[in-house]
């Protein structure tokens, strides 16, 4: 299996913006998804490399308009978005390029899961 058959497993269509509605109580633009999504990311540093993390997608509203979109996992680390991402070009080496629902279930994990790379 290649990179290619990998990423097409995982959406790219759009940012799940409309889950974010969870205000950050520091930073009220700041706006997060409560739901884990299992996301693959790749490191512009490490050519060939894709790694898969579980994250929650999050926000930053100005004035009522998104400026941009990231994704953060449970240690509060962050990664943003390739596309819009809310740091801004050229901040970041890393980025989400594409996710899929997560199941917590081991059962249903599994076959899930497995059938991606089938």
């Amino acid at each position: 299996m290649n990179y290619q058959q990998i990423d097409s497993c995982f959406s790219k269509s759009l940012f799940p913006y409309v889950e974010c509605v969870e205000r950050d109580e520091r930073e009220p633009d700041i706006y997060y998804g409560s739901k884990q999504y299992m996301c693959i990311c790749i490191d512009k540093r490490f050519v060939n490399t894709r790694t898969i993390r579980l994250m929650r997608p999050y926000i930053q509203r100005e004035n009522g308009n998104i400026i941009g979109y990231a994704w953060i996992d449970d240690d509060g680390n962050w990664i943003d978005n390739l596309w819009n991402p809310l740091h801004g070009v050229g901040y970041s080496d890393e980025f989400v390029t594409g996710w899929t629902d997560y199941c917590d279930d081991d059962e249903k994990y599994i076959e899930q899961y497995t059938k991606l790379f089938d």
